[in-house]
């Protein structure tokens, strides 16, 4: 896995390829649900970490961010794929009031 544009969350597979991602909590218990363009995958985190592959053209992924405190609270996320590649994907997510934050990430074969 490779990112295309190193400030974008647009990343590069091979078909077939296993993307791993693992969110880390801080002050805050894992919240994190999700949802495919195709709604093939959609969700809730488990055990910190999605794994899934990248078997068709492309796939979109967008995750929500759920807080049970407004302030303090973050969430680390790694990007990982089986044929290579380790991703840090910041700034950290942060509570953003009544509306879950969410991050979309598009994968390419």
């Amino acid at each position: 896995m490779e990112k295309v544009v190193n400030a974008s969350r647009v990343f590069r597979c091979l078909r077939g390829e296993e993307v791993t991602l693992a969110f880390t909590p801080h002050n805050t218990n894992v919240g994190v649900s999700f949802e495919s363009d195709d709604e093939s995958l959609r969700g809730t985190v488990r055990d910190n970490t999605l794994s899934f592959k990248v078997e068709g053209a492309r796939i979109t992924l967008r995750f929500f961010f759920h807080f049970e405190v407004d302030s303090g609270a973050s969430y680390e996320i790694m990007l990982k794929g089986s044929q290579g590649g380790n991703f840090a994907d910041t700034p950290s997510v942060i509570p953003s009031g009544d509306v879950p934050p969410i991050r979309e990430y598009l994968f390419i074969t």
